[in-house]
């Protein structure tokens, strides 16, 4: 499915729709610089024990605003969800879950103005990293994690460039807690980075609260 205008896909509050992916992208947003999308109470199935299964669960390529509420992304042999828009966009991604994926989220733009808002988001039990932020123009682009998990995968949170805000997270039980290679982070005391097997990771930097 590819998206390019603004289009709200409400599975309803049972969580009834779902997408099943044989091979390819499950949703694909490509839409206006000033278009907004809404993927919302929707299971994404990316089938992921074959050479043929789901590629990326969502896919964003352009569009003013995606927001992806309530949804359920599994099973994907590449991210569950995969920023990489190439002109200024935003994405909010809320009480949503995503396991058995290569990484849960990777924010990877090469736009000079790329923003990103993840709130109660569980990235659990993905192959590599729950979070990864590898964006191709460090500068550009910022992103928020707050009140959400990382746990059981390689890497809880992955950060080669960017900025990220970091605050009221839990960061566990991966292999790896926190790895830092690139921008800057800014890690709150709200924050539990602890209990994971390789390590911790980089040490972040602690900003009070104010």
């Amino acid at each position: 499915m590819t998206i390019t205008k603004s289009l709200t896909i409400d599975g309803g509050g049972g969580q009834v729709a779902s997408v099943l992916v044989l091979g390819t992208n499950g949703i694909v947003v490509a839409a206006g610089p000033t278009d907004v999308v809404t993927l919302r109470n929707l299971r994404i199935n990316g089938i992921v024990s074959g050479a043929n299964g789901g590629i990326d669960g969502i896919h964003y390529t352009s569009a003013g605003d995606l927001h992806v509420e309530n949804c359920y992304i599994f099973g994907f042999k590449g991210d569950g969800i995969k920023v990489g828009t190439t002109a200024a966009g935003a994405l909010f991604v809320t009480d949503t879950f995503l396991t058995n994926n290569k990484n849960g989220i990777e924010i990877a733009p090469s736009a000079s103005n790329a923003r990103s808002t993840l709130v109660r988001v569980q990235a659990q039990g993905n192959s590599q990293d729950g979070f990864l932020l590898d964006p191709s123009n460090a500068a550009g682009a910022s992103t928020i994690i707050s009140d959400s998990s990382a746990a059981g995968n390689s890497a809880g949170i992955a950060v080669t460039g960017g900025k990220l805000f970091l605050g009221n997270s839990v960061v566990t039980k991966n292999n790896l807690g926190v790895s830092i290679t690139g921008g800057s982070v800014l890690s709150y005391k709200t924050n539990i980075i602890d209990g994971n097997s390789g390590g911790d990771g980089t040490p972040l930097p602690s900003t009070p609260l104010n």
